[in-house]
């Protein structure tokens, strides 16, 4: 940076990208983001991804809370109202009421999208496509404690695909396995799979109840190994 003088703005609205996401038990939605333009302040009213809300508190890498992070500083912020995903970008905008328009426009695409997609996992999609493709499928339901661990499982299990069995990730998210987790596994008949976090107590229920498979790792080659055995399991001869 110094080699080629690059500059950024202090003295404008931030903007950035997303580092990494998690969600806390006791401090809720947090997000590494790094600073790429502008000043990012406690009370700023920010947009990232699908999610929005007011900057509460900045913390630096030590976990120091600080006033205010300029340009190429990575900070944790908390206040947002959904984890985004890693990669997605952030922007400071005027008002919160602005900012809930711009996320609320973002998450009813998305929400079209995954509609269209989820067409193909009701029971009677998922039966009459094996019926006619001859094809068994390796449904996954992917919780993960933060978004770096997901994208690391996701990278993994792509590998493990092939053309008798294909693997799909019907769902993925950051937190805790819940019910609605445990619905969408019983109506596609999906194995719910969660990478160091653990389900909600009315989800263990539900999953008793429609004997839904429930799989918790700390060790993504674990999943990846035991996956594969599964996969095999179902090749035809």
């Amino acid at each position: 940076a110094e080699l080629h003088e690059l500059k950024a703005d202090p003295n404008r609205p931030a903007t950035g990208t997303c580092l990494e996401s998690s969600l806390s038990e006791g401090r809720g939605v947090l997000a590494t983001v790094l600073v790429q333009e502008g000043t990012l302040k406690v009370g700023d009213v920010v947009v990232c991804g699908d999610g929005f809300g007011r900057v509460r508190a900045l913390f630096d890498d030590k976990g120091q809370t600080i006033p205010e992070a300029g340009p190429s500083t990575p900070v944790e912020i908390s206040g947002l109202d959904v984890v985004p995903s890693a990669g997605e970008r952030f922007a400071v905008v005027e008002d919160v009421s602005r900012a809930r328009e711009i996320a609320e426009a973002r998450r009813d695409r998305a929400r079209a999208a995954a509609h269209g997609e989820r067409q193909t996992v009701t029971l009677e999609n998922l039966y009459s496509k094996m019926a006619e493709q001859k094809v068994k499928t390796l449904n996954l339901i992917l919780k993960a404690d933060v978004q770096g661990s997901l994208e690391a499982l996701i990278k993994e299990l792509v590998k493990l695909e092939n053309d008798e069995v294909p693997v799909r990730v019907l769902l993925k998210g950051v937190g805790g396995i819940s019910e609605s987790d445990i619905i969408l596994a019983d109506a596609s008949q999906a194995i719910v799979i969660g990478f160091r976090v653990a389900p909600e107590d009315r989800a263990i229920t539900l999953a008793d109840e429609k004997n839904i498979e429930i799989r918790r790792y700390d060790i993504i080659y674990q999943v990846t190994d035991e996956i594969k055995k599964a996969v095999e399991g179902l090749l035809v001869p």
